[in-house]
């Protein structure tokens, strides 16, 4: 368990980053430390930032790929009903003529006898 902002996190309620956002462009960032560089200030500074900023980018992407995809699904049952719907009308609609036209008759006779 880490500590981010204050708050705990465990592994299943973390985000996998690998896992959640699509891959990168190809824009890795390598520590210089780990090369046995010494990094220079600024330009380490630099590269956070961009890749803060590459990240911030596929988060947005990803999550407008993610409200497209809702928003899809939804229409896309709305569709689905409205379609069921009316064909469950279309099954009724003989029978409802038959209803309207002996109603008219029985009006028509009603007016005849009175």
């Amino acid at each position: 368990m880490g500590k981010a902002n204050g708050k705990s996190e465990s592994k299943s309620a973390g985000l996998d980053l690998e896992r959640e956002l699509p891959p990168g462009d190809g824009n890795e960032i390598t520590i210089p430390e780990a090369a046995g560089e010494a990094p220079a200030p600024e330009s380490e500074l630099q590269k956070v930032k961009a890749e803060r900023d590459s990240l911030l980018d596929r988060l947005a992407r990803a999550q407008a790929e993610f409200d497209n995809a809702r928003k899809r699904a939804s229409k896309e049952q709305q569709e689905y009903r409205d379609y069921a719907v009316a064909d469950a009308i279309k099954s009724f609609l003989p029978a409802m003529d038959s209803l309207e036209r002996a109603l008219q008759v029985q009006s028509d006779a009603a007016e005849l006898r009175g």
